[in-house]
């Protein structure tokens, strides 16, 4: 049975590293070490994060910089309306 993709996009930034490195693709990323310190993750977790959030249309890469895909664009401003309505 195929799981809810709202249950999959909700398990996925619901982990920290995740919703950090989803917070921070707003503005693209590069992959280096003063990446990792500034987002406070082990190299192996932003990794791993970046895989989790790519794997389920949230994250791309373009032009050597990790964004938002447009799907993770709209999460993303769905969740800024969510946040300052509540």
């Amino acid at each position: 049975m195929e799981e809810n993709r709202v249950y999959l996009i909700h398990r996925v930034l619901s982990k920290r590293s995740n919703y950090v490195l989803f917070k921070a693709l707003y503005n693209g990323v590069k992959s280096s070490e003063s990446t990792f310190k500034a987002l406070g993750l082990e190299k192996r977790t932003f990794y791993y994060a970046l895989n989790e959030l790519k794997e389920n249309g949230i994250a791309i890469k373009k032009d050597g910089i990790y964004t938002l895909s447009p799907f993770g664009y709209f999460i993303y401003s769905i969740q800024e309306k969510l946040n300052r309505t509540y």
